[in-house]
């Protein structure tokens, strides 16, 4: 682990703090300035909140009762979003795959045509991705001509 580490981790471990303590200034600024609802409908196309419940769009077909324990929202890079439905802590991951990619590719300047040929996603997705990373602060835009 530790030869991975060094090998694949190292020089990125900064870009990849900043990321994650960058969204999770967000997320609380979010949360206290707006309100639930809109924190947790802007984390990911599938999940939404209505009438006081989360909704999670996925394979599993289950009520998870929450008791008092909360809803712990884990940014990663690495994964998919998900819910974790079996921790003692039940968990929505908010940062998948996908958006660590849009993040890592504008590292360098895109369009959003650009970004979305770069990356093979829908020119639909990739302005969503940015359009996410520029509200919590991670990227910038300019317009240029129309």
């Amino acid at each position: 682990m530790r030869d991975y580490h060094d090998q694949a981790l190292m020089q990125l471990w900064p870009t990849i703090q900043h990321i994650l303590e960058t969204d999770l200034r967000f997320r609380a600024w979010q949360l206290a300035a707006k309100a639930v609802a809109e924190t947790v409908d802007s984390l990911h196309p599938a999940i939404r909140w209505r009438d006081g419940v989360v909704e999670i769009d996925g394979p599993l077909d289950a009520d998870v009762e929450l008791a008092g324990r909360g809803l712990q929202l884990t940014p990663s890079l690495w994964t998919r979003p998900a819910f974790t439905a079996h921790w003692t802590q039940p968990t929505i991951v908010v940062l998948g795959t996908t958006r660590a990619r849009v993040l890592r590719a504008l590292a360098d300047e895109h369009t959003t045509s650009g970004l979305a040929r770069v990356l093979g996603i829908s020119l639909a997705s990739a302005s969503t991705h940015a359009a996410v990373l520029r509200d919590a602060g991670l990227v910038t835009s300019r317009r240029h001509g129309q």
